[in-house]
């Protein structure tokens, strides 16, 4: 019995490790919430789990073409939320405030800020990144306190995607999609 199980394990082991995976997409948990990355500007938050799970499920069957005769897929936006020159957080260069006359950013030097929020009950993560490929200096009032600031313009909406045969819908989950549009970095007084 114990070399039977032993030999399931196994083989479950090995045919999880050969399998091929059919996106190119990247996914983390953070505090309960699954972040997938979809494209460079664009990624989905899962408050569960099972979302998650039936979100791969359906996106390997649509990977391998064959779908059941009957059967569809519809989603929809259930609300949407434009966040405008919305703050994310401070550069890593400018950890406290100061007086200064203005800001150099040496070229390909990065800086990323991220804050958590909320929308119909579903979490989510706005994440904002600057690298330049340049030197670049941005002027500042000498006079105030300052420090660079993270700022982005993003789209957050609520969708639904179910899951459809012949008997209606078999399958449903939810989940919050972000978008960012631009970003800025920029002096921010106290």
């Amino acid at each position: 019995m114990k070399n039977t199980l032993k030999c399931l394990v196994s083989l479950f082991l090995g045919i999880c490790l050969i399998m091929p995976v059919p996106m190119n997409i990247f996914a983390h948990e953070t505090d309960q919430v699954i972040a997938v990355e979809v494209s460079e500007n664009e990624t989905y938050y899962f408050s569960t789990q099972e979302d998650y799970h039936s979100y791969l499920k359906h996106q390997e069957s649509n990977g391998s073409g064959i779908q059941p005769h009957g059967e569809f897929t519809t989603t929809q936006e259930i609300a949407r939320q434009n966040l405008n020159m919305k703050f994310v957080g401070y550069h890593r260069l400018t950890p406290t405030w100061t007086k200064a006359a203005a800001y150099t950013i040496r070229a390909n030097e990065s800086s990323t800020a991220k804050i958590n929020g909320s929308f119909n009950g579903l979490s989510y993560t706005l994440t904002v990144t600057h690298s330049l490929g340049v030197d670049t200096t941005i002027p500042a009032d000498r006079n105030r306190f300052s420090r660079l600031a993270h700022y982005g313009d993003f789209v957050v909406k609520h969708m639904r995607t179910n899951y459809h045969d012949q008997s209606g819908i078999y399958d449903t989950y939810d989940y919050i999609s972000t978008q960012t549009i631009n970003t800025y970095l920029l002096v921010q007084y106290q």
